[in-house]
């Protein structure tokens, strides 16, 4: 009984079988890498400086972080989590898809008057390599901060990196909040 291994090999079957074997090493696994790249940022001293004092709890899961102040006096939670794909599906870019999603949650907010948006400007993050948008809204309990950003990479294509920060009334913000949340988002990219 011959075997595949002891046939006569074309150098272009030698070279077909060598791929086949390294393939898996080569190719990253979107699980895997999803799953290293948030452990990437909770194993970080990013969020290690942030628990340290007690001012904030993290909890991790594969696709997004959640964060809570215990020493803002009231509510003050944030969710960091990466959409991926995030394509522009209808419109011309990701960010035409993001202002158009946008503007239906403001409408939305102001026909059941439970709220109002504030606006939304562009933020560009890394030099302009990463583009994005910080839109602001307020309802009956507080302030919500939404900062997103626009990254593709080979494994998961196009995507949204948001961070999301509701801010109950009455809370003690933390300084430069909203920088902690953008420097926690770039950690999730390539071009930290």
């Amino acid at each position: 009984m011959l075997s595949f291994l002891t046939l006569r090999q074309t150098p272009a079957m030698k070279l077909f079988r060598f791929c086949a074997l390294l393939a898996p090493v080569l190719i990253a696994h979107p699980g895997s890498a999803a799953e290293n790249r948030m452990s990437r940022l909770s194993a970080s001293y990013l969020i290690e400086n942030l628990e340290k004092d007690g001012m904030w709890r993290t909890q991790a899961s594969d696709w997004k972080i959640d964060y809570s102040c215990l020493k803002c006096g009231r509510a003050v939670e944030a969710t960091l989590e990466v959409i991926a794909p995030y394509t522009p599906e209808n419109h011309g870019s990701l960010g035409q898809r993001y202002l158009s999603e946008r503007k239906s949650l403001c409408r939305e907010l102001a026909v059941q008057s439970t709220g109002r948006c504030l606006g939304t400007v562009p933020v560009r993050m890394r030099g302009g390599s990463l583009p994005g948008f910080q839109s602001k809204l307020e309802n009956a309990q507080g302030q919500v901060i939404e900062t997103v950003l626009f990254y593709s990479d080979q494994a998961f294509g196009p995507q949204l990196i948001k961070a999301t920060i509701s801010i109950e009334k009455g809370a003690r913000v933390p300084p430069d909040l909203v920088g902690i949340f953008r420097e926690h988002m770039t950690r999730l990219t390539d071009l930290w």
